[in-house]
């Protein structure tokens, strides 16, 4: 099949040769995909704001020689609400973040995948960051089979010993503006 359609989240974008984009989405069925958006870094570009990360995504793809190539796309849902308050965007950010270092290109997993859309809702109706952050914890755990028994609150620092013994891979915890009284 030379052309497929596929839906996902914005993970993130980067700059590829001298006009182009490489696009990480992930999806339900198909994981991670490295996507290629030619003509990105143009005035021109018709998916301007439709490939920023967060933004869940239709595409349809064309299958090239070495890349595959992104020739329609439209948002299903873009979460503009969470952009407003720093400290929702920079926990959208810190989940995104931990979902890729835990995710390989083409492994499905949809109850990360439905975690991480529970994650973005929240976050975009402003809910508190430390309750979203709670969730994700918890969920993330029990979906990766790491969870203990009971439900209780769990640490940054806590959560931190698991998921960097698990992945090997460091965490950077967002710096959050405090509110002020």
């Amino acid at each position: 099949m030379k052309t497929y359609k596929i839906v996902g989240i914005v993970l993130k974008k980067k700059d590829i040769f001298e006009k182009d984009k490489i696009i990480e989405l992930f999806t339900p069925n198909k994981g991670k995909k490295q996507l290629l958006a030619k003509y990105a870094n143009t005035t021109s570009f018709k998916f301007s704001g439709t490939l920023e990360i967060t933004n869940y995504i239709e595409i349809i793809v064309h299958k090239g020689r070495s890349f595959h190539i992104i020739t329609q796309a439209h948002s299903l849902k873009s979460f503009t609400t969470l952009r407003s308050s720093f400290n929702h965007i920079a926990t959208a950010l810190f989940i995104i973040d931990l979902i890729q270092k835990t995710t390989l290109e083409n492994q499905e997993n949809k109850n990360l995948f439905n975690i991480l859309m529970t994650c973005l809702e929240k976050l975009n109706e402003l809910e508190n960051t430390e309750n979203v952050k709670q969730y994700f914890y918890q969920h993330f755990l029990e979906v990766e089979g790491l969870s203990k028994t009971e439900k209780k609150e769990i640490s940054d620092k806590e959560f931190q010993s698991i998921f960097e013994t698990y992945t090997n891979k460091a965490i950077k915890f967002p710096k959050l503006l405090i509110k002020s009284i």
